[in-house]
C-alpha cells in the first residue's frame, strides 16, 4: 500500500514539475542571433537600430520591461520598413509593450497615409504578436518570410 501512494506521490510531483513548462513560450536562441538570420536571408533596407535609451524616445517603451530586443525603426521618411522584437520580462510587461507597438503602427500609418500609398498598404498588412512574453511586429515586402523566421525560433 505504502509502495502505491508514494508512486502516485511521485507521478503527482513529476506532472506538477513538468506541465507549467509545456506551455511556456522561448526563443530557441538570442534574439540578436534571430535578427542576424533575417539579415541575412532578406535584404533589408537601412535602418536606425535602437538602443535601451531609444526605446523611450521612439516607442514609448520602458527599457525594464525588455530582457533582449531587437529593434528597428526607419531612418528615411519615406520608407516605412521596421522589425521590433522583444523578450519581455512578463506577460503584464507584454501586454504592455504589445500596446506601444501598436501605437507605434498606428502612428506609422497615419504619417504614410495619403503620402506614398504603397508603404501605407505595407504598413496596414502588418500586425503585431504577442506570443507569451514575446512581442513583434514585422513591416516589409518580406513580412511573410521575416515572420516564418520569428515563428520557427519562437515556440
Amino acid at each position: 500500500m505504502k509502495k502505491k501512494i508514494l508512486s502516485a506521490l511521485s507521478i503527482l510531483l513529476i506532472v506538477c514539475l513538468v506541465l507549467p513548462a509545456c506551455g511556456e513560450v522561448t526563443a530557441k536562441k538570442p534574439l540578436n542571433e534571430i535578427y542576424g538570420e533575417i539579415a541575412q536571408k532578406f535584404e533589408l533596407p537601412q535602418m536606425l537600430r535602437l538602443g535601451e535609451g531609444d526605446l523611450m524616445v521612439f516607442l514609448g517603451i520602458d527599457g525594464g520591461d525588455c530582457e533582449q530586443f531587437e529593434a528597428y525603426i526607419p531612418d528615411n521618411v519615406v520608407l516605412a520598413d521596421a522589425l521590433l522584437l522583444f523578450e519581455c520580462s512578463d506577460a503584464a510587461a507584454a501586454a504592455r509593450v504589445k500596446e506601444k507597438v501598436d501605437a507605434f503602427k498606428a502612428a506609422s500609418a497615419a504619417s504614410m497615409k495619403g503620402y506614398i500609398p504603397s508603404e501605407y498598404d505595407k504598413i496596414e498588412s502588418s500586425a503585431a504578436v504577442k506570443k507569451g512574453n514575446f512581442v513583434w511586429l514585422v513591416i516589409s515586402d518580406d513580412r511573410a518570410g521575416i515572420e516564418e523566421i520569428i515563428n520557427s525560433n519562437i515556440k
